[in-house]
């Protein structure tokens, strides 16, 4: 799962770059109210990214999660052997906040050892701990559910002003 996942990144980097590439964007020079300069703009020619890019980034998600609840799963199954769990219900321990963690590992990793209870925890899996982590098992929660709308950004593109660059 993880080479697709990957495979995936690698996939929209391409995709991204060449859309970059094919200027998606137009060059508007206007002037500043100070009359003196001129604001450079690079304005969107299409406000929404392809829709394939939602794809390919959702299955590197979807990847990247079921890698981690898969490496969980192969704890699991060691801890089996001395514990009887119900291997159906174990999954990496995503949480929403740091004070749910204790109930959620519980949930996600029963009769593990504490040992191994803590060195997941050590990942910080919810929102304000390692957030790229909690936002790879939150996008993956969103695509089960819901559209993934929210991978569809928005290009606007950036604006010089003077020296420097503003959003």
């Amino acid at each position: 799962r993880l080479a697709r996942a990957k495979l995936h990144s690698r996939e929209l980097k391409r995709r991204l770059n060449a859309f970059v590439l094919g200027k998606p964007y137009r060059h508007v020079i206007e002037p500043d109210a100070d009359g003196i300069n001129e604001i450079h703009k690079l304005k969107a020619r299409r406000k929404v990214l392809p829709l394939s890019f939602v794809d390919i980034a959702t299955d590197a998600i979807e990847n990247l999660r079921s890698a981690l609840d898969l490496a969980v799963y192969a704890i699991a199954e060691k801890v089996a052997i001395t514990n009887s769990i119900d291997l159906s219900k174990i999954y990496f321990p995503f949480c929403a906040a740091k004070k749910n963690f204790s109930d959620r590992i519980t949930g996600c990793c029963p009769k593990f050892p504490s040992s191994i209870c803590n060195l997941l925890g050590t990942f910080e899996p919810y929102e304000g701990g390692d957030d790229i982590l909690w936002s790879i098992g939150e996008f993956a929660r969103k695509t089960k559910h819901h559209r993934l709308t929210s991978l569809a950004m928005n290009f606007t593109g950036a604006h010089m002003v003077g020296k420097g660059i503003e959003p």
